[in-house]
């Protein structure tokens, strides 16, 4: 998810996350090493074609 602008992002401890830029990932995958920052880390573990809900889904209605 990126926020841009002038927004302040609080840690889960209630202290202002620090930025060095106008805009910013925030992790939604819960498996980035820099969380809340995004990593890209989610584009390693959900591959296509590799098990997920949508591809079981997809699987099931075949």
């Amino acid at each position: 998810m990126l926020v841009r602008g002038d927004v302040e992002i609080l840690q889960a401890d209630g202290s202002p996350l620090p930025r060095r830029r106008k805009t910013i990932a925030l992790c939604r995958c819960g498996h980035s090493g820099i969380m809340p920052l995004c990593d890209g880390t989610h584009s390693v573990i959900r591959k296509p074609g590799r098990d997920s809900p949508l591809t079981r889904k997809a699987a099931a209605e075949d």
